[in-house]
């Protein structure tokens, strides 16, 4: 760690983007950091999407949605199959419509932001470079904005945005005291947590950061936990002490 400015710098294998910043005024932690660029490989199959825009994704997903919903409802409560690979390839390819809508849904607010705003195309966006995510944690509130910079692909306009996209935030209630190691001083010892943790979920992994304050040292330690299958508590993995994305 580098204490730099207020901040503290976290390197990572000693590559730019593995790089981290943490910043502590009071109770308010602000960590930065670089995310990365969109994929858009799932979004390259929505028809129209160069002249509706966010519209054509959401026209696509919905329709996607109905879809495995709809022939897998029609099929199985009929008549099962007798041939169990043909029900099994039946049931394969609702569920794929169902999780390829779900998936275009996540797409809708990116899509909108890459509407041009001097030329008005939809879908106009290039990303021109990794994007700036920034993290607010305060007391009572928890923050993730992700900045992405843009050139339009048919005037050159250079533009950038800021939105939450569609991670969901939120606090949680502290739990009991633990034993934790302190990542500076080394010593061991029972902490009670500093604040609230935080709670970010992004296209179903939920990330969980709890934060103690070393009663030797006084530096804030941070634990990291993931789940990938819901919040539920016994899917929790411990991921250390890096809180990014």
């Amino acid at each position: 760690m580098i204490q730099n400015a207020g901040k503290i710098l976290i390197k990572n294998g000693g590559k730019k983007d593995k790089e981290y910043s943490i910043e502590w005024i009071q109770k308010t932690c602000t960590i930065e950091y670089k995310g990365k660029m969109k994929d858009r490989g799932i979004i390259k199959w929505v028809p129209f999407i160069n002249t509706l825009g966010k519209t054509a994704v959401q026209i696509s997903a919905w329709s996607s949605v109905i879809i495995g919903c709809f022939f897998g409802i029609c099929i199985f409560s009929e008549n099962l199959p007798e041939n169990l690979y043909l029900m099994l390839l039946i049931g394969s390819v609702c569920l794929f419509f169902f999780i390829f809508g779900l998936r275009l849904f996540s797409y809708v607010k990116y899509v909108k932001a890459t509407r041009c705003k001097i030329c008005n195309k939809n879908y106009a966006y290039e990303e021109t470079a990794n994007p700036d995510i920034k993290e607010v944690s305060t007391e009572n509130s928890y923050t993730v904005a992700i900045t992405r910079f843009w050139k339009c692909k048919y005037c050159g306009h250079i533009d950038s945005s800021e939105s939450s996209e569609n991670i969901g935030t939120r606090k949680e209630k502290m739990k009991k005291p633990k034993r934790i190691i302190c990542e500076k001083c080394e010593k061991s010892g029972i902490s009670h947590e500093y604040k609230k943790p935080d709670i970010k979920s992004n296209e179903s992994i939920f990330t969980r950061i709890r934060y103690y304050k070393c009663e030797y040292c006084r530096h804030i330690n941070i634990e990291v936990e993931k789940a990938y299958s819901g919040e539920d508590s016994s899917g929790w993995e411990s991921k250390g002490s890096d809180p990014r994305l």
